[in-house]
C-alpha cells in the first residue's frame, strides 16, 4: 500500500536551480497520517480505515480503537497537567521482552537495579531474560534451533531459551 501524504516545504535557490526543502519533524509528522491544515490523505476522524489510527489497527492489535483512545487520552491529560513530564515504566500489561530494555532510562533504572546508591555495583540481572522465562513467553517459541547450529557446536539444542540458559551458567 502507497500512502500519499502532503508535506509542506520551501523552496531555496540553490547553484543547481530551485530545490524544495522540509524539516525532519514534518517528515516524520507525515508518518502519522495527521492533518497539518494543507491537506492530503490523512484521518480526520477516529473513525476513519486509515493507517496509524486507532480503528485501522484494531484489526492487526485486536486492542479495541476505543481502549486505544482512551489511553491516549490519560497520558495527553497527564502530560498537561504535568507539563510534559509523562512516562512508560515498564509492568503491568506492557511489558515485553525484547523492547523494554530500550524504554527504561538506561541511568535511573540502573541505580534501582543495582543499588548503587547505597552501595558498590552488584551483579546485573539481564532483565530480557528474565521476562522471558518469568513471564513464560518462552512456552510460546516455535523455532527449531537445531538446523541452524554448526555440527560441531556442543551441546545441541533445539530451543532458544536452552543457549539462554547456558549464556547465564
Amino acid at each position: 500500500m502507497t500512502l500519499r501524504r502532503v508535506v509542506p516545504v520551501k523552496k531555496i535557490k540553490t547553484a543547481e536551480g530551485v530545490k524544495f526543502v522540509t524539516t525532519v519533524y514534518d517528515l516524520i509528522l507525515a508518518n502519522y497520517g495527521i492533518d497539518t491544515g494543507i491537506g492530503g490523505e490523512c484521518a480526520n476522524s477516529y473513525e476513519n480505515d486509515t493507517p496509524y489510527i486507532p480503528r485501522w489497527q484494531e484489526k492487526f492489535t485486536g486492542v479495541k480503537a476505543d481502549m486505544v483512545i482512551h489511553t491516549v487520552r490519560e497520558f495527553s491529560d497527564n502530560a498537561l497537567k504535568t507539563h510534559g513530564r509523562t512516562m512508560v515504566i515498564m509492568g503491568g500489561g506492557w511489558t515485553h521482552y525484547i523492547v523494554q530494555e530500550k524504554l527504561r532510562p538506561a541511568e535511573g533504572w540502573a541505580r534501582l537495579m543495582t543499588a548503587t546508591d547505597w552501595q558498590g555495583g552488584a551483579k546485573l540481572q539481564n532483565s530480557t531474560s528474565y521476562f522471558y522465562f518469568a513471564t513464560d513467553q518462552w512456552r510460546s517459541e516455535e523455532v527449531d534451533t537445531l538446523p541452524l547450529v554448526a555440527q560441531t557446536e556442543k551441546p545441541r539444542c533445539r530451543h532458544p531459551g536452552d543457549y539462554d540458559v547456558l549464556a547465564a551458567r
